[in-house]
């Protein structure tokens, strides 16, 4: 999202960092997203924002991903059209949008004939913009968002549509704001449903031999692969499609 805004004039810096990323994805050929089958179809949302995080327009991004029945179905990352002058503001308007987007799954359910049962929850890390959300007074300071604050405490007044707060190290759509270290990216993407379909290459050490007719080749050490390997015949064509046999 962030290397699309500079495709018209970019630069060699814009060109290393897509590099990276398609390294990434060389690197994880298997990884994608896992739907499950669950009792009950609730539609949860997350909202974060990274506060005048452009640093030639100062505006904010907006990140959201909505769940289906703990499936991820919708996720977004968009630069807002506006400055936001404080980061409750900031996240109220990624609020406003992920609400928005939650209202458009509910009715595009309800006509093909799927209800949900429960209310729906937009979950925010921003302790002010649910306190913005929650009072009906409407301050001069405020004004600015005063569409979007309508149209939130339209929603929360409904009774179909809860904001509870969530702290920031559990906040999953930080992925879709701002760079992350490698354990807290792993970790979010994995609450998100993201899924390896090849088994890691971590734990207890194993061997492969090697078999050709005429020719014997002792055991040699193959690599650290768990013992409960979930795909162990993959694991094994992965690295040699012809002769390879794991054996412990």
């Amino acid at each position: 999202n962030v290397l699309s805004q500079f495709m018209h004039a970019h630069t060699d810096c814009h060109w290393k960092s897509a590099e990276r990323v398609l390294g990434y994805l060389k690197n994880n050929p298997g990884k994608g997203l896992l739907y499950t089958q669950q009792d009950q179809l609730n539609i949860e949302g997350y909202s974060d924002a990274d506060w005048a995080g452009c640093t030639d327009t100062r505006r904010s991004t907006t990140g959201y991903c909505i769940l289906l029945g703990g499936n991820l179905v919708v996720w977004r990352s968009k630069r807002q059209e506006v400055c936001s002058r404080s980061s409750a503001e900031a996240e109220y308007r990624a609020v406003a949008m992920g609400v928005r987007e939650m209202l458009w799954l509910k009715i595009l359910l309800a006509d093909i004939g799927v209800e949900t049962e429960e209310k729906m929850k937009m979950y925010c890390d921003n302790k002010s913009a649910i306190n913005l959300a929650n009072n009906p007074v409407l301050h001069d300071r405020t004004k600015h968002v005063e569409i979007d604050r309508h149209f939130i405490w339209e929603c929360i007044d409904s009774k179909e549509w809860i904001l509870p707060y969530m702290k920031s190290e559990d906040q999953i759509a930080d992925v879709l704001t701002k760079a992350l270290c490698t354990s807290q990216f792993e970790k979010n993407v994995s609450k998100l449903g993201m899924f390896d379909m090849y088994a890691k290459l971590e734990g207890e050490c194993y061997h492969i031999v090697y078999r050709e007719p005429g020719l014997d080749i002792d055991p040699v050490p193959w690599a650290r692969v768990p013992r409960v390997a979930r795909y162990p015949r993959r694991v094994s064509l992965l690295f040699n499609p012809t002769y390879g046999v794991i054996v412990d």
